[in-house]
């Protein structure tokens, strides 16, 4: 125990030098800012600082010079959106101001990539928080994705962005959670969004089904079309990644695009043929809030 305790202790101190060395090199751009300028503000040796540096050099989130890559500031905003929104929701649920910032921090670390997501949208999915709730609430507007790339595409920030997906199965007049889908799918995809244009990528993983007649099947998913007026269009897949259009979505975002949802119905077939798990479709949506 002590053993991970320490490594979640190092991690986060990690982390902590990374958003300090960041900080410091927004405030003096024309300046290289040294490791000794982060050891001085921890109270500690620059060889600290150094080794906990490098597993950002290694994974390419740091250049050679410590200055963040452009994969480095895709991963860092989209870690900087979920600390935000998790001071948010602490904040709503009268958390004492002095802990919100560590304890937003220390979640974000210490929990897996789909936990931490998932947890940093807990005000936008909890309808108690009226914060979220009332701000903005008569602000959204809801069009084809082909409509809203066409009026909003100039105005999307290019690069990506980690967003929940949820895949939703329809049943009598309602929608349920939890299709078979979702366990073929990661539960975080990515946004990529460039000019006028973007698309969702999600990652497949392996699913276990057991058959009516007790025959335990394994697969993925090998066919994935989305439907588009009436007729289903083909998904490219390459490797695990499977990559849809923005423009197969139907958008509801808020005017100032601080929040965004998107939804479109997905027909899929696995891997292990029909009589381990038949064609069928879900609803998939994605959530993205800034």
């Amino acid at each position: 125990m002590n053993g991970v305790n320490e490594m979640n202790g190092q991690e986060k101190s990690a982390y902590q030098y990374l958003l300090t060395l960041v900080r410091l090199q927004r405030e003096e751009p024309d300046r290289a800012v040294s490791l000794e300028a982060v050891s001085n503000e921890f109270g500690v040796n620059r060889s600290t600082v150094l080794r906990a540096l490098r597993r950002y050099r290694e994974d390419g989130t740091l250049d050679e010079r410590y200055r963040l890559t452009p994969q480095g500031e895709g991963w860092l905003n989209s870690e900087n959106q979920q600390v935000y929104r998790l001071e948010g929701f602490l904040k709503e649920h009268q958390i004492p101001e002095a802990q919100i910032r560590q304890d937003s921090l220390t979640i974000i670390k210490n929990c897996s990539r789909e936990t931490a997501m998932l947890l940093s949208n807990m005000g936008y999915m909890c309808n108690s928080c009226r914060r979220y709730v009332s701000a903005g609430a008569n602000k959204w507007s809801s069009l084809s994705g082909e409509e809203f790339l066409e009026k909003c595409g100039d105005r999307l920030q290019p690069g990506e962005v980690r967003v929940m997906v949820l895949f939703r199965r329809e049943q009598g007049e309602g929608l349920k959670e939890r299709s078979m889908a979702s366990e073929g799918f990661e539960r975080t995809g990515t946004l990529r969004l460039s000019k006028g244009q973007g698309e969702l990528v999600l990652e497949r993983k392996m699913l276990s089904h057991q058959s009516l007649m007790g025959k335990w099947y394994e697969g993925n998913a090998r066919m994935v079309e989305y439907e588009s007026s009436g007729c289903w269009e083909p998904i490219h897949i390459q490797g695990d990644r499977v990559s849809i259009p923005l423009n197969a979505f139907w958008i509801t975002y808020r005017e100032d695009q601080e929040k965004l949802r998107g939804m479109t119905r997905l027909r899929m077939a696995c891997s292990a043929g029909p009589e381990a798990m038949k064609q069928s479709s879900a609803l998939l949506e994605f959530r993205v809030w800034k």
